[in-house]
C-alpha cells in the first residue's frame, strides 16, 4: 500500500512539474505610477494613474476615484491598456523595463481626439 502512495505521489510531482505555468511578469510586477501626457487635440494636459501589475500580467488601477485602466503586460515588459476619466477614452501601448516604462496613447473626449505619450516609474 505504501509503495502504491508513494508511486502515485511521485507520478502527480512529475505530472505537476511538466504542466504550463502561466506566462509571468515578475519583473514588471508590482506598483507603478503611469502618467497619460497629453501632446495633440483637445484632452487635458494629464492624468497619473496608480497601477498594479500582477504576476500574471494584469494591470489595473489601485485608486478610489472615478478613472478606469486596464491593461495586460507580457514576459518581455510590451504593456497594452485602455484608460479613461469621464468622457475622456484612451488606448495606448508600449513597454516597461528597470523601473520604468514609456509609450504611445491614443484617444477622445466629448471635445475631439487626441493623443501623446505615456510615461511609468516603480
Amino acid at each position: 500500500m505504501m509503495k502504491r502512495i508513494f508511486l502515485l505521489t511521485a507520478c502527480l510531482l512529475s505530472v505537476t512539474a511538466l504542466l504550463p505555468r502561466p506566462a509571468l511578469a515578475d519583473s514588471n510586477g508590482g506598483q507603478w505610477g503611469v502618467v497619460l501626457i497629453a501632446e495633440s487635440g483637445s484632452c487635458d494636459r494629464g492624468f497619473r494613474y496608480p497601477v498594479l501589475v500582477t504576476n500574471t500580467g494584469a494591470a489595473s488601477y489601485q485608486g478610489d476615484s472615478d478613472i478606469t485602466f486596464t491593461g495586460t503586460v507580457s514576459p518581455d515588459g510590451a504593456m497594452k491598456f485602455t484608460a479613461g476619466k469621464g468622457t475622456m477614452k484612451a488606448s495606448g501601448t508600449g513597454k516597461l523595463a528597470d523601473g520604468k516604462g514609456a509609450g504611445r496613447w491614443s484617444g477622445k473626449n466629448a471635445s475631439g481626439a487626441c493623443s501623446g505619450r505615456w510615461e511609468a516609474k516603480r
